[in-house]
């Protein structure tokens, strides 16, 4: 009778976990993202400020070797902390995003004189391996701090 009712429980527990799992990573994977979308535009909205400050001066103080690469945005504004995505390794990638571990991809592009605008891809990303409805999203950060989003 015992043993009846563990399995029981157990054919109840193991899935309600599971999906509680696979909750909580699709949730972290979408904070990791609006989290870089805040740190971006803020970044831009800074930049934007001290251009219209400095003028010409500005590109002296701003190589585009800095804005230009998203390996600089991301360690020094997107991800200063190094977090980690839900299904291992770095939480943002130099590409259009990790669907397996639920990264969240970077891609960076300059229009010269310091000006750069950032594109952010969160993956189509479900640690069971089921989209479950879960769709990717790409939000392109422009000079200006506006941003354009493309499911």
């Amino acid at each position: 009778m015992l043993l009846v009712i563990v399995a029981i429980l157990a054919g109840i527990a193991l899935p309600a976990y599971t999906k509680y799992i696979s909750e909580t990573s699709i949730s972290v994977v979408n904070s990791n993202y609006k989290n870089a979308v805040k740190a971006v535009k803020a970044e831009q909205f800074r930049l934007m400020r001290l251009r219209e400050r400095l003028g010409d001066r500005f590109k002296y103080r701003s190589p585009d070797y800095f804005f230009g690469r998203a390996d600089n945005w991301i360690p020094h504004i997107i991800d200063p902390n190094g977090r980690k995505a839900p299904g291992g390794g770095p939480a943002f990638i130099v590409d259009k995003g990790g669907t397996q571990t639920g990264a969240i991809g970077v891609e960076v592009g300059t229009g010269g004189m310091g000006t750069a605008y950032v594109n952010l891809y969160r993956p189509a990303y479900a640690p069971s391996g089921q989209n479950d409805g879960f769709t990717w999203e790409m939000s392109r950060i422009t000079p200006s701090g506006d941003i354009i989003v493309r499911h």
